[in-house]
């Protein structure tokens, strides 16, 4: 999909820009630190492995970035260039990995940009993701099902504090099924020093990942739906600014009975929650709340760009929708007292489930659960770091200010990050048990119904035609004579979204 004026920002010239504006401004003695340090020698004695990529001619991964169209949120990406070459992984003196020059479908790598909104603020360090041209497991567990080709190179966002190693800690004690295994890597591409990455899984089909049969699916509730050509999921009652996308099935080549299959599931579901209907049938509702849960713990304030992965495991009755795991953390940890987005705003299911009593009685028993289990856990994930990383930590992030030419003081040392968390989930604990105690599933069996106030009409490319109230909306249709289809959106007078259909003017 395309708007009528892209708006296109070319990657490598934002990179080159940016590192000469820090030229420009650096201080003296960090530019003669920098070119007077050995980073590679450097990283290769501290207990972090290094990754050396080498790609052919030297070259690295482009792209374009496009604004959203209207009625969409968001920057993308589009017009990714694939380099391929050769990836090698070190611990000291020993070779965890070799891919071997690259051969396709035998041996090397396929490097290129991920990220969307990530990869412009990134600063010239942007993320990556390596596709393998043999599968291994880069993570060294010596067990043949962890070995896959998809892997990510996630950058200094991800690697700069303890918000993607606790997030994920979170979620599991919350009752995620799965999470990404990751860990911290020194980069180097085409000799260059990178910094400090955080090597992990991606979200896929797969017995140690996301692990759904043949029939099932793995699907994305994306605000970046825009963005694509595959097929997309609108659902009635989600904001046309939400689309369900695909992870697996391919959402390239999907066969009609299995998208219909899929959106009559969804669908389903949602027209049972918002009629204030028994959900529990439909999807698992434990799954449900150990996800708002687990953000509500860690505070997420990014509501649409959590990376909302909703899955089925297969097509037997009786199979219920279950939540994906926890992906983005780069927003945790904002303000210790106040809800996490997801919690309140339309663009998932938030303000439905807390009126739904089935779900309230399962997040409460939830955090009943964990809340005697949350403050020992994070102790025990801050000391091992402590005692495994700390200096690893510390020496990488400092090389990698170095690299960067940016001052940050001592705010980069590993002993700071594990105050701040620990900090953290003491207040949030405080917090949360004051507002979970006030949760009642006992008030809230009879949920008002919320009355459709305003209403928003948009083209198919995301184009705004109308937005007014009800009555108004109501005039402007019987006026309207042009043919085409158009996506109706209707809220309350908090412009809550309560439901979306297709109109086809005839």
């Amino acid at each position: 999909q395309t708007c009528a004026l892209p708006i296109c920002y070319n990657i490598v010239l934002i990179e080159q820009l940016l590192l000469f504006i820090g030229f420009l401004f650096g201080s003296s003695s960090m530019l003669a630190q920098t070119s007077s340090i050995n980073y590679f020698e450097a990283v290769s004695q501290l207990n972090l492995p290094v990754i050396n990529i080498n790609t052919i001619d030297s070259l690295l991964p482009t792209t374009d970035y496009i604004i959203a169209p209207e009625g969409y949120n968001g920057i993308g990406m589009v017009n990714r260039t694939k380099v391929y070459g050769r990836m090698v992984m070190t611990l000291g003196k020993d070779v965890l990995y070799d891919s071997g020059e690259y051969v396709s479908d035998k041996d090397g790598i396929m490097l290129r940009l991920r990220g969307n909104c990530s990869g412009v603020h990134s600063a010239g360090y942007p993320s990556y993701k390596i596709k393998l041209q043999k599968k291994a497991d880069l993570l060294c567990r010596n067990n043949k099902m962890y070995k896959d080709k998809e892997w990510a190179l996630l950058n200094w966002f991800s690697s700069t504090d303890l918000k993607l190693t606790m997030g994920q800690q979170v979620a599991l004690l919350c009752g995620i099924d799965w999470e990404p295994a990751n860990h911290l890597v020194n980069l180097f591409i085409n000799g260059d020093y990178r910094g400090l990455y955080v090597l992990t899984e991606t979200v896929k089909k797969s017995v140690a990942r996301c692990n759904v049969s043949d029939t099932g699916f793995i699907t994305e509730c994306d605000a970046y739906c825009w963005n694509t050509t595959d097929s997309v999921v609108h659902t009635q009652h989600l904001p046309h600014a939400m689309g369900y996308t695909f992870k697996y099935p391919d959402g390239n080549d999907l066969p009609s009975t299995d998208y219909d299959y899929i959106k009559n599931r969804l669908n389903t579901f949602e027209q049972a929650l918002y009629a204030q209907q028994s959900i529990d049938n439909l999807f698992d509702v434990s799954s449900l709340a150990a996800w708002f849960l687990a953000h509500d713990i860690l505070g997420t304030k990014d509501g649409s760009g959590a990376n909302i992965f909703v899955t089925l495991h297969n097509r037997d009755n009786g199979t219920k929708l279950r939540m994906g795991p926890l992906w983005d953390f780069d927003s945790d940890n904002k303000t210790p007292s106040d809800w996490a987005d997801e919690h309140n705003t339309p663009v998932f299911y938030g303000q439905q489930l807390f009126n739904n009593p089935t779900f309230v009685h399962a997040y409460v028993s939830c955090w009943e659960q964990v809340r005697p289990l949350l403050y020992n856990r994070v102790v025990q994930v801050t000391d091992s770091m402590m005692q495994n990383y700390a200096a690893a930590f510390d020496e990488s992030r400092r090389l990698s200010i170095i690299k960067k030419q940016v001052d940050v003081g001592n705010d980069y040392q590993l002993y700071n990050k594990v105050n701040e968390q620990l900090t953290w989930y003491r207040q949030r604990i405080a917090w949360l048990d004051a507002q979970i105690q006030q949760l009642s599933a006992t008030n809230l069996t009879q949920p008002t119904q919320t009355e459709v106030n305003y209403v928003k009409v948009y083209d198919t490319v995301g184009r705004v035609q109308f937005a007014g109230t009800i009555a108004a909306y109501h005039q402007w249709r019987k006026q309207r004579h042009q043919a085409g289809v158009f996506v109706i959106t209707y809220l309350s007078n908090k412009h809550q979204t309560l439901r979306t259909e297709k109109w086809v003017a005839k």
